[in-house]
């Protein structure tokens, strides 16, 4: 079952996220000593591939969010883009943002699952 909107700094475990555009990510925060992390393991199915910085690779998510009622309210939710606060990804950023096209999907990975292989890996 896919949960209609999920916070992963509340609900520990790995998730799987797709877009509407075919990009992947997994959310990862089953460890409370280390920061929620996101990776971005596949990138777009639909017209040409974004090649983002440290695609592949797994990157602290500062905080997540969707809008709502005209308002950003903490999660991701299915049928709304993803806001992403990101840890710096530049030499002189305080902090990255990324924003998705619209979420399609999101999915519980058992613990013990391998989740999805960064192409070329």
């Amino acid at each position: 079952m896919t949960p209609e909107c999920l916070d992963p700094f509340t609900h520990p475990g790995r998730l799987i996220v797709t877009t509407e555009s075919g990009a992947t990510y997994l959310f990862d925060s089953r460890n409370d000593d280390r920061p929620v992390t996101v990776t971005r393991v596949i990138a777009h199915s639909l017209g040409e591939p974004a090649d983002l910085r440290r695609d592949g690779r797994p990157i602290a998510v500062l905080a997540v969010a969707h809008e709502s009622d005209g308002r950003y309210a903490a999660g991701i939710r299915v049928g709304s883009p993803m806001c992403l606060s990101l840890e710096p990804l530049g030499p002189h950023a305080e902090m990255t943002m990324r924003i998705s096209t619209p979420v399609t999907q999101m999915t519980h990975l058992p613990d013990g699952s391998p989740g999805p292989t960064p192409p070329g890996a």
